[in-house]
């Protein structure tokens, strides 16, 4: 059963892809949809040629081989039939529902990119849900309030900090939960570019102009939740006995690997950092910085998670440049 599928708007300038021929190039987008969810389909030609090129003459035998010469495709050979595997599949299509139809073997599967993206979180509500929870709440770009709950003023939207368009992947660390307004404003601009271009308080004036148009109703419910939430901080300090500390280490299910007076990472966090910068030595960075954000006003000890993840990429841009790391901790 043919499939509807996504074509990457990437592809069109794809260097072996342009190599193909016409006939190559049509006939792999149809692939797309002749195979299963996996990105396997049935190597018959004389079938695939009445399905996908039923209108003319010419044979598909030719542009298959030109596919499997270019790596596009893989024939192989399982259970005593043929198959054919479309390099990368998984990475690029990826229905809500899965259904694998045709047997593969776990290089096949390597070949696909299945394995790849069986590991990666799962997406929707739950990814917006970590990124929110990763964020403290609050917009990558401009630090306002926002929500994983779907259809609302202030729900987030997932954005990559290199685009995808740029080079950028799906990998968790390339991730952050954005308000509507910045992310619509950042387009395919890279973290830094839209940093660079667009100061922090253009962008909070910017989400306050744009959800103030949306309806005086949900500028009410906008401030509300704002109150809501500083309320919510305010019961924490008190609770916790003030900032967000505790005790340096927490060793106990579902502690932190590193909690200081404001700063607090979850392992997963931790790990996150560690592997996305690996020429600092984060422990004492970390302790370093919360030091610091000790001292400061309170909106930005609320906003530490990307003002100290910003600040850690600029001390590995340093390291790997081979500069000192004696940065200002600001």
């Amino acid at each position: 059963m043919s499939r509807i599928r996504s074509v990457h708007p990437g592809i069109w300038t794809d260097e072996d892809f342009v190599e193909l021929s016409d006939a190559a190039k049509l006939l792999l987008i149809g692939l797309w949809g002749e195979a299963d969810d996996h990105g396997i389909f049935e190597w018959r030609p004389v079938r695939l040629k009445m399905r996908l090129r039923a209108w003319d003459g010419h044979p598909v035998e030719g542009s298959l081989d030109e596919l499997v010469k270019l790596r596009f495709v893989k024939r192989y050979e399982l259970e005593g039939r043929e198959f054919g595997a479309i390099r990368n599949f998984c990475k690029w299509q990826r229905p809500k529902t899965p259904q694998y139809v045709h047997p593969t073997t776990t290089d096949i599967d390597e070949y696909v990119a299945l394995a790849s993206e069986q590991q990666r979180p799962e997406r929707g509500t739950a990814l917006g849900k970590m990124l929110w929870e990763r964020q403290g709440g609050e917009c990558f770009y401009c630090a306002s309030t926002i929500t994983y709950f779907r259809k609302r003023a202030t729900s987030l939207e997932v954005d990559h900090k290199m685009p995808i368009s740029r080079g950028g992947d799906d990998d968790v660390a390339n991730l952050v939960a954005a308000c509507k307004p910045c992310n619509s404003l950042k387009g395919a601009m890279t973290d830094d570019e839209f940093r660079n271009r667009f100061p922090v308080e253009s962008l909070v004036a910017n989400c306050c102009e744009k959800r103030s148009s949306q309806s005086a109703t949900n500028v009410v419910a906008l401030r509300d939740h704002a109150a809501k939430s500083a309320t919510r901080e305010a019961t924490f300090q008190m609770e916790d006995g003030g900032g967000r500390g505790g005790e340096r280490e927490k060793n106990s299910k579902g502690g932190y690997a590193f909690s200081g007076k404001v700063i607090r990472l979850s392992p997963r966090d931790f790990d996150q950092w560690q592997e996305s910068y690996p020429d600092v030595e984060l422990r004492s960075a970390l302790q370093s910085r919360d030091d610091w954000l000790v001292t400061q006003p309170e909106p930005e000890r609320k906003r530490w998670f990307n003002s100290t993840s910003n600040w850690l990429a600029k001390r590995q841009q340093a390291a790997k440049a081979g500069e000192k790391l004696e940065m200002p901790i600001a």
